[in-house]
């Protein structure tokens, strides 16, 4: 995936609890203001754009994504 390709990405993840992940307020685009956990409730296929086609700079954003989707597993 996207978010492994980068190592800072990586060990952003590898930091992340749920509970961060959850609260991470989305600062940009379309979701901006909404938290990743509400993204999960409302369109939890954003999570799955965040993590395998986001391509901007934002690691804590991809992170968070992943860490919900992992959760959901």
């Amino acid at each position: 995936s996207t978010l492994m390709r980068s190592s800072a990405a990586s060990d952003v993840y590898k930091r992340q609890t749920l509970d961060d992940a959850k609260a991470y307020i989305i600062p940009m685009g379309f979701y901006k203001g909404k938290t990743i956990g509400e993204l999960c409730l409302e369109k939890p296929s954003a999570l799955t754009w965040y993590v395998d086609s986001y391509s901007g700079k934002n690691n804590l954003l991809r992170a968070a994504a992943k860490v919900l989707l992992d959760a959901a597993k």
